[in-house]
């Protein structure tokens, strides 16, 4: 029988060489084509070869929603949700879409 491995770090190999990155620092994930980009709180970018759908296997589905086909985000970091606009804003001012199939999901959200 298998059990779930609980991670609290993301261990990538990335432009720096490899690195831990706790998944309480990850604002968000951003894909780009082939490759993801890791935004933490403190503002640093790490750009990676993993694909979105690699990570979302690897992350807490608990704690982060894929928003759109190109982002995952940690709900922790969405002050404001636009509605109208599937917008979220995230702190620091990053702007990040949803998807129309996400929308209602994403409002029953209780951070």
């Amino acid at each position: 029988m298998k059990t779930a491995l609980h991670v609290s770090k993301l261990s990538i190999c990335c432009e720096y060489g490899r690195t831990n990155i706790p998944f309480s620092e990850i604002t968000h994930l951003e894909g780009v084509i082939n490759y993801t980009i890791i935004h933490t709180k403190g503002g640093k970018e790490f750009l990676t070869s993993y694909t979105l759908k690699k990570f979302e296997a690897i992350i807490d589905k608990a704690s982060f929603v894929r928003t759109h086909k190109a982002f995952i985000i940690n709900p922790l970091f969405m002050p404001k949700y636009k509605v109208g606009d599937n917008t979220i804003i995230l702190n620091g001012n990053k702007t990040v879409r949803v998807s129309r199939r996400m929308m209602k999901s994403l409002a029953e959200i209780k951070v």
